[in-house]
């Protein structure tokens, strides 16, 4: 799971993108506190991250067709917010 901190989101978001963000935000936090990325609290964290960030999905294209979010601002999402580690 990775969160690129480096990226700003600083534009609105509907209800259920905050709340997934949030979720996203909480587990990459308990995650972070975890020594061993091979145990199976990790492994269930990321396994929750992953989900969420099915939902962020899922919440970015409804807003995309809704008309409250932009396309760039989802890919910028989806970006900053990985389910899996790909490198840098």
């Amino acid at each position: 799971m990775k969160i690129r901190r480096e990226i700003e989101i600083n534009f609105k978001l509907t209800f259920h993108l905050k709340q997934a963000i949030n979720e996203l935000e909480r587990i990459y936090l308990e995650g972070e506190k975890i020594e061993d990325k091979k145990s199976e609290k990790y492994l269930e964290l990321e396994s929750e991250f992953y989900g969420y960030t099915q939902e962020l999905e899922v919440f970015s294209l409804s807003a995309i067709r809704a008309g409250k979010l932009k396309e760039e601002d989802a890919d910028l999402l989806w970006y900053k917010y990985q389910a899996f580690d790909w490198g840098d």
